[in-house]
């Protein structure tokens, strides 16, 4: 182990479909494939070789739990970027008004994507609209409730034109007596 890009690497054996064959997988979601036996075990790369990763190295007989890697990845830094943007993508669907078309096209717009090859805005879309769905409040069964709602700090997004809130208040406070709800937009006020 004089080489100081070698690194030893915990693998597990996972089943394939219908328990037929397996595939030998690490803790960061890499996959190797079996590429030639030896009598001391045998030879690996990577599952995405035929994209250029050229990742290789030997698993032994002695400890079949372990990759030596020779060469090391060269995807995971892109599939990290690639988990950053998706991130980014669903936390400003949750929280801004936004369309999800807008949002798409600001995110991979920002200098760090410009060379990373993104899944295209349909691909995307549906997810994004479940996020946004997920986190908007419940329908309100009164208004009194709808209230509550507009003062509740988790959806403070919601009620906001140019981060300046637009709901002021209420006016009744019963629902025999009525509810009527106050709102007022930053340009009205100024």
């Amino acid at each position: 182990m004089n080489n100081p890009k070698m690194q030893n690497i915990t693998i597990k054996r996972v089943v394939g479909l219908n328990g037929r064959g397996f595939s030998l997988r690490d803790n960061n979601g890499n996959s190797y494939w079996k590429h030639q036996t030896r009598r001391d075990g045998f030879t690996v790369r990577c599952s995405l070789w035929r994209s250029n990763c050229p990742a290789r190295g030997k698993i032994l007989n002695a400890d079949p739990n372990t990759v030596i890697l020779n060469i090391g990845h060269l995807h995971n830094a892109e599939r990290e970027l690639l988990k950053e943007f998706k991130n980014i993508l669903h936390q400003r669907a949750k929280t801004e008004r936004l369309s999800l078309r807008a949002i798409y096209n600001e995110v991979t717009a920002l200098p760090r994507f410009q060379n990373v090859i993104v899944d295209s805005y349909e691909s995307h879309r549906r997810q994004m609209a479940r996020t946004r769905r997920a986190h908007l409040p419940p329908n309100p069964g009164s208004m009194h409730e709808f209230k509550q709602q507009l003062e509740n700090p988790r959806y403070f997004s919601l009620t906001a034109i140019h981060d300046q809130t637009f709901f002021h208040g209420s006016i009744g406070t019963t629902e025999e007596e009525g509810v009527t709800l106050v709102f007022v937009t930053p340009h009205v006020r100024k």
